[in-house]
């Protein structure tokens, strides 16, 4: 049996990004460069659109430079669905309905594909294509792990509390459910900065980043091991103005070969 798809990678490395929204219709564009040590390994590609009170969020991946040269490697995702309304409920961290998520990943010769649904946040459909293994070890899935839960892409719509950034905004717990296993992330505190970056120049927002692995993960590898431990993890999330939403627009994991980051390259978004 082949190993489930590894959405909890991807997340962790802001391979799959925030959309914006709110009261007004928006839509946005951003193209990501992915690096280690400073060295390029990948591109994300991202566009989203809001209307009314549908979403959908596109991305697609590839791997590029020496890493590209040595191993081929794409991957797409899109998620779609429909929005609680947000105004006036300052404390809604959630604002997901419900969805569609749709992705497929190659590798070499292998191929991965999964589909979820939600309703209310728990999950009325599931596949994947291969299903995911059953290697000894693996902390079991249970139907309790799969309610109250967002896929991988809906999980980054991000709203803001108020009028402006703010601490609080930081402070959230992100329940996520990629196919093949359940996971936190925990999100809190770190500063505020100013950012030049990729086009988008102004304030952020500087979260530290957490990986908690609740079912579906083998704690004993030691990959898994790594992330739980790691504390040098964060993202920098940019406000849209008269979205009440942020994006990402740096995303920074700490990893055994050295820092790998995700930023924003190029930075398009407009709100109507």
């Amino acid at each position: 049996m082949k190993q489930p798809i590894k959405w909890t990678s991807i997340l962790a490395l802001g391979a799959s990004l925030a959309a914006v929204g709110g009261a007004q219709a928006a839509s946005f564009k951003v193209r990501y460069g992915a690096s280690i040590m400073g060295l390029p390994v990948g591109q994300l590609d991202v566009s989203s659109a809001i209307h009314g009170s549908s979403y959908e969020i596109q991305a697609t991946g590839k791997l590029v430079g020496l890493v590209g040269l040595f191993a081929s490697g794409k991957g797409g995702a899109v998620a779609n669905g429909s929005l609680r309304s947000i105004i006036g409920q300052k404390n809604t961290l959630n604002p997901v309905a419900n969805s569609i998520f749709q992705a497929s990943v190659r590798l070499g010769k292998s191929q991965k594909v999964v589909r979820i649904d939600t309703r209310n946040g728990n999950v009325t459909t599931l596949s994947m294509e291969p299903p995911m293994d059953d290697k000894p070890g693996r902390v079991q899935l249970l139907t309790q792990h799969k309610r109250a839960v967002l896929d991988p892409l809906s999980a980054t719509l991000m709203p803001m509390r108020g009028n402006e950034l703010s601490e609080k905004d930081c402070n959230r717990t992100i329940p996520v459910f990629d196919g093949g296993s359940r996971l936190d992330i925990v999100m809190s505190y770190a500063g505020m900065r100013q950012a030049d970056i990729g086009g988008y120049k102004g304030q952020v927002l500087v979260c530290n980043v957490r990986y908690v692995p609740l079912a579906g993960h083998r704690p004993a590898r030691r990959i898994i091991r790594y992330m739980m431990h790691n504390k040098d993890m964060s993202v920098w999330l940019a406000p849209i103005q008269g979205t009440g939403y942020m994006l990402p627009l740096r995303v920074s994991v700490r990893t055994a070969a050295g820092m790998a980051t995700l930023q924003a390259e190029q930075w398009n978004v407009t709100s109507e």
